[in-house]
Order: structure tokens, then C-alpha cells, then sequence
């Protein structure tokens, strides 16, 4: 393969030796025909399953109009007043193409507005130079003081930056963490007056619709969103007030407005209200993974399962994933390594079930090829292992560590 890039973070790693050649609702399909449940659907931007009916005839009927990009912008300023509206006060919107472009517009935007440089971040933003992990206390090239998640990293960059620091960047997870949890990292920037942005771009509009946190009454000076909003087409935003948004006045490039994707977000958002689907990913998904634990623990597998039904991952150790891949591949089920499993909305009824009955042969014949593992137990460093994969960061200090073990660690995996 002459691409240059394709050995990075792409979905459907375990899935890479199998050419896959279309996809409907929550299966993706091979050569062969053969249906595969698909539990990536590319990192959570698919929301409501593979080729949505309403999002697909939207974005049929922009291509045939022929309007090219930003000719008109009535598409792009209906997207823009359903997604502020969908947020509490008066906020404006600026578009991108990806989640990492909206999370550094966010940066920069608080760079230009406090007239300071660096970033505080808690998890995972894109791949970008400007998000590159470094030891905690160490800033990396870019001005980014990583905390993973952990409070008391926080208070320290905080009592010992607050007066350099533009803003305090956090990705909410919810897999290995409580939603008072999040809240409670965004209070102790309030409390010293530091700017906040909420980086949504993976549990945006899959909690609830709109931000995650304004669930838990977090209101983040800036928000950022990409997978949730258009069922796998290229768009992002950061939204927020008059103050932030301004500095991206001219953040754009030749292909931000064209319009497929406006026409792809804004049916998306229309289709989330109009089939409740937050609701109903948490009651078909947390169905799954509550069946799947009962699975695992009939087989006695070292295998946790972690999370919510809107999404949830398999804890264990990386030596017992490599052994799970490959036999649920096997079964026709795509999982993301050492990652969270996104369902769609497709992910339902007797999908479920499905989905069940070929996890149920993927254990069997893995605990038939690998008997060494029945009976394994998964270690609390397996727990911290699969934690830090999925959210880059500690959910807290694990038991019986101190600051410094965590320090120890974190800096190990980097």
C-alpha cells in the first residue's frame, strides 16, 4: 500500500484484511456478502447506522443541485442556529472539517482572546502536533500541559499556571468515569476563573442532544463537536459566545461550506430528535452489554465489560485482546481495539440479539483454543490499562497508588 498515512489511528484495524464493499444499518458487508455487526461505526460518527435513508436522499438531492461551496450559506446557518440552539445561552458557531481542526480552532481561539499561551488538557483531542502527550508537568511543544484526567493534576497546573493558562481543554468520557466526575474537573477550573471548552467531538449529541456536559450543569466557555453531528460526513464546529467566536472570523478553508455535509448534519440532528435516539442507545446498548457480562462470566473469561449502552468497551488485558479480535471477527462481529465500542442507532432488537448469539460462539471458541484463560481474573491493572487506552487518562487514582505511581505510569505509556 502506497498510502502514507493509513497505519495510523484508523477505524476498522481489526478488520483490515477483509475488503469490505458496502454497508446498511448497523452491518457492514464483504466481498462475499457476508453481513459484519459493525460496533466501530468510524469512531462514533456514525450515529444512526450506515446509509440512513432521510441523511442519504439530503445528501442526494444537495449533490444534484450542483451549488458549490459557500455560493449560498442558508444550508450552513440552519445547521449553525439548530446546533446553538441546542446549547444554553447565546452562542455562535464556527465550522470545520474534522474534530482535531475544531479542537485546535478552540485553543487558539482562547489564545487570542486572554492574550496567554498555554493549554491545559484532560484526554484525547486528534492527531495533531498541538495534542502530543508528554509527562505530566511538562508541557510539549505546542504550550499543552496534559493532566489525564486526574483532579489532582489539575489543582497543581492550576496553582502553579493559572495565570499563563488560556484555557483548560477536557474530553468527558463516561465508560470508567461518572458524569460528577467530569463536573467536578470543569468546577475546579471555574472556581479559579480559567477558561473552559468542552471537547464533545466523542459524547456530543450521543448522551443527550447537544453537549454532555450540560447534563451534570457544567456550561463550558466553548464546546467542540464533529462525530455526533453528521452520520460519517466531514464536518466539526466550535461553539460558543460572541468573545471566543470572533477570532475565528476567518478560520476557513476552500471546502469548509461545501454543502453535502450541511445537508448530512442537519438531517442527522432532525433524525436524533425524531427517533429519540439517546434514549434508545441506552436502553438496547446497556441490554448488550449487560447480556455480554453474563456471557463472559459463564465462561469464566478475564473479560469486564465497562461503560454505558451509548458506549461501552471490553476490559482486559492486552494479551487476552488479541485473543477476542480475532475470534469475533471470525463470528462477524467488528470491534475496536483496546477502544470504546460505538453503537448506532441501528443497534436494536433483534440486531442485539444477533449480536449476542455471535459473541456467545466468539467466547466458546476462544475459551476452546485458549483454555489458559479460563479462570484468569482481570487485575486492577488490566482495568487501569484499558482505561487509560480508551479515555488517555486515569478514571482517579487507583487503589493503593499515589500521585507519583500515577505519574509513573502515565509517563510508561507514553
Amino acid at each position: 500500500m502506497i498510502i502514507a498515512n493509513a497505519d495510523g489511528c484508523t477505524p476498522y484495524e481489526a478488520a483490515r484484511g477483509i475488503t469490505l464493499v458496502r454497508a446498511e444499518g448497523a452491518y457492514v458487508y464483504d466481498a462475499e456478502g457476508r453481513g459484519l455487526i459493525d460496533l466501530s461505526n468510524s469512531f462514533g460518527s456514525v450515529m444512526l447506522g450506515h446509509n440512513d435513508p432521510v441523511v442519504t436522499a439530503a445528501v442526494v438531492e444537495t449533490v444534484r443541485s450542483g451549488i458549490p461551496a459557500a455560493a449560498s450559506l442558508d444550508l450552513q446557518n440552519h445547521l449553525a442556529e439548530q446546533i446553538a440552539g441546542d446549547l444554553p445561552g447565546d452562542q455562535r458557531v464556527a465550522f470545520f472539517k474534522t474534530g482535531t481542526a475544531a479542537t485546535r480552532a478552540a485553543a487558539s481561539a482562547a489564545r487570542r482572546v486572554t492574550g496567554r499561551r498555554l493549554i491545559a488538557s484532560c484526554g484525547y483531542h486528534g492527531y495533531d502536533l498541538m495534542w502530543e502527550f508528554t509527562p505530566p508537568g511538562q508541557p510539549n511543544s505546542e504550550g499543552v500541559l496534559h493532566c489525564y484526567h486526574l483532579p489532582e493534576l489539575i489543582d497543581q497546573v492550576l496553582a502553579e499556571h493559572a495565570d499563563e493558562l488560556a484555557a483548560v481543554i477536557i474530553a468527558p468520557d463516561y465508560i470508567h468515569v461518572s458524569p460528577d466526575y467530569i463536573a467536578d474537573l470543569f468546577e475546579r477550573c471555574e472556581r479559579v476563573g480559567v477558561v473552559t471548552i468542552a471537547d464533545e467531538v466523542k459524547h456530543g449529541y450521543r448522551i443527550r442532544q447537544g453537549a454532555s456536559v450540560n447534563e451534570a450543569s457544567v456550561l463550558a466557555n466553548m464546546y467542540t463537536y464533529a462525530k455526533g453531528i453528521s452520520n460519517g460526513w466531514p464536518l466539526s464546529c466550535v461553539a460558543g459566545d460572541e468573545r471566543f467566536l470572533k477570532p475565528l472570523a476567518e478560520f476557513v478553508s476552500t471546502l469548509t461550506f461545501e454543502a453535502p455535509s450541511f445537508a448530512a448534519a442537519s438531517a442527522t440532528l432532525d433524525r436524533l430528535v425524531e427517533l429519540d435516539v439517546q434514549a434508545q442507545l441506552a436502553v438496547d446498548g446497556a441490554r448488550f452489554v449487560s447480556e455480554a457480562a453474563k456471557l463472559i462470566s459463564t465462561r469464566d473469561l478475564p473479560i469486564e465489560m465497562a461503560g454505558t449502552g451509548a458506549a461501552f468497551q471490553f476490559v482486559c488485558a492486552p494479551e487476552v485482546e488479541e485473543v477476542l479480535l480475532p475470534h469475533a471477527l471470525a463470528e462477524g462481529l467488528i470491534l475496536e481495539p483496546s477502544d470504546q465500542q460505538y453503537p448506532s442507532a441501528c443497534f436494536r432488537g433483534e440486531v442485539v440479539d444477533d449480536a449476542l448469539e455471535r459473541l456467545d460462539r466468539a467466547l466458546d471458541t476462544m475459551a476452546a483454543a485458549r483454555p489458559d484463560l479460563v479462570g484468569r481474573e482481570v487485575t486492577q491493572l488490566d482495568r487501569v490499562y484499558s482505561a487509560f487506552c480508551q479515555m488517555d487518562g486515569l478514571p482517579g487514582r487507583p487503589e493503593g497508588w499515589s500521585l507519583e505511581q500515577c505519574v509513573e505510569y502515565v509517563t510508561d505509556q507514553l
